[in-house]
This record gives structure tokens, sequence and C-alpha cells, in this order.
């Protein structure tokens, strides 16, 4: 299993330059520099030639993915077979296989229609424990009582996805 953090690059990769705050730029880190880096594993061919590869996407929350992979889709449909021959099929496809997670951050109002939309095994609970801005323990109990999301759902996020992002089962 790969884990996607924040970018390693500098801030002018993700556009995080235009900013001179660190919330501005903590912001832009993450999420916008996971869809650039799903996007080039995607395009590719990364998930054809590694079809055994797991990889979680981590600290930019879940609701960005319906949108992303509608949009990937979209953009294979129309020029994958010449610009990314590599990728094979539907971006879509690929996290239907089980093997592409994206981490619940307990703010997000959109967990259960991600849930929903892509399947709950696509998304995973991580501490982010010990970095500063961490809710750990707090978030587990806060997601444990998410109306949003059904009782399978909740024991596959908060247990059964570390199993499987760890082939631990």
């Amino acid at each position: 299993m790969i884990g996607v953090h924040a970018t390693v690059r500098g801030p002018h990769y993700f556009a995080g330059d235009m900013f001179d705050q660190f919330i501005e730029v903590h912001t832009l880190s993450h999420s916008f520099a996971q869809m650039l880096q799903c996007t080039s594993m995607m395009f590719r061919g990364v998930f054809d030639r590694f079809p055994k590869l797991r990889v979680a996407f981590m600290e930019a929350g879940c609701s960005w993915a319906p949108y992303w992979f509608g949009r990937m889709n979209e953009e294979w449909e129309k020029r994958g077979k010449v610009e990314a021959p590599n990728c094979t099929k539907k971006p879509s496809d690929y996290f239907k296989e089980g093997r592409i997670y994206f981490h619940a951050e307990d703010y997000e109002p959109l967990i259960g229609a991600t849930a929903n939309l892509l399947s709950h095994k696509v998304i995973y609970y991580a501490s982010d424990y010990p970095h500063w801005d961490t809710e750990f323990p707090e978030n587990i109990e806060h997601l444990s009582r998410r109306e949003d999301l059904n009782e399978e759902a909740k024991k596959w996020l908060l247990a059964e996805s570390a199993k499987k992002l760890y082939n631990l089962q």
C-alpha cells in the first residue's frame, strides 16, 4: 500500500505560491496536490502497470473523489486513447476494484453521499496523530455517530478498511 499525502515539492506546483498565509497554502496543499497526484497516477497507467497496488489518499477528505473521478472519466472518454494510452479503462473503474481509498475527514458534510456514490469500501479512517491539527480521539466518536452512514459503512470505516489497506486479513 502506498499513502499519498500533501505535496513534497514547492508550493508553486499547486498554485500555493500565490498566497502568503499558511492557512491558504495548507488548505491547497492537501486537496489540490492529491488531485494532481491522482491524475498523474491514473493517466500515466500506474494502476495498470501495478495491478496489486493499493493507494490511500490521505488528509484531503473523500468528498473530492466523486467530482474528480467524474472529471477524469470525461477527459479519458474524449482523449484517453491518444493522450493516456496506459490508462486502459475509465478512471472510476479502478476504484471499483477496491485498490484506491480516500480518507474520511470528520468535518466533511458529504461522507455519506460519497459512500453512496462510490461505495463505502473506498473510504477509510486515519487519526492523523501526532500532527498538530489532529482531532483524535474525538473524531472516532463523531464518525461513529454520523447519521449519513449505516452501521456496515461505519464498521468498514473504523475497522475493516485498515485490515484491507494494510493486507491484514
